[in-house]
């Protein structure tokens, strides 16, 4: 009987643990493993993951802010909606992100969750994903990945005939009019 309350007694704070598991609807995403999504479109487009406590205490996202993006390739990512910082046993927490692809290929980027899970921290995954036509807009600002400057094709087109007209005026500095008729100036 001694032994059995000495294993309990160190056993129990041993099951006492947060334990986070992170899913995308009802797929989990292990720790280091890799979530992917292919043919997405050219426009950006939101992803919600659910961080879930599996654990018997509560669990807790320890860096502001919670969710750290890193590694970027081919994309913009912003976090739309941070998770809570505190997730209570059998509880969870959503955090949304935006991806914008910016090019016409592969793209990809890296999520880090810092927390008081001793088995899992910093839980991290890779996204992976490709695109048949890059987005034309991240957020608010456009991006410059295609052929324009951002300038407006007509005001281009103004801009050259304007130098063209400049360029004729100093090389024929002066026509001759109808009262130089039958008199040319050189």
């Amino acid at each position: 009987m001694r032994w059995m309350l000495l294993a309990l007694f160190f056993a129990l704070p041993l099951a006492a643990q947060p334990d986070m598991q992170l899913l995308r609807g009802s797929t989990e995403i292990a720790s280091g493993g890799t979530d992917s999504i292919q043919n997405t479109g050219p426009s950006p487009f939101n992803i919600t993951y659910t961080i879930r406590n599996d654990g018997t205490t509560d669990l807790d996202l320890t860096d502001m802010p919670p969710v750290a993006l890193s590694a970027e390739s081919n994309c913009t990512v912003i976090v739309l909606q941070d998770p809570a910082v505190t997730v209570g046993p059998a509880g969870t927490t959503t955090f949304r992100l935006q991806v914008s692809p910016i090019a016409a290929t592969g793209f990809s980027f890296a999520v880090s969750i810092a927390s008081n899970d001793t088995l899992q921290n910093p839980y991290t995954f890779t996204f992976n994903g490709n695109t048949s036509a890059p987005s034309k807009k991240s957020g608010s600002t456009t991006l410059q990945n295609d052929c324009s400057t951002g300038v407006r094709s007509g005001t281009v087109w103004i801009g050259l005939l304007a130098a063209g007209l400049l360029v004729l005026a100093a090389r024929f500095p002066r026509l001759p009019t109808r009262r130089d008729r039958g008199h040319f100036v050189d």
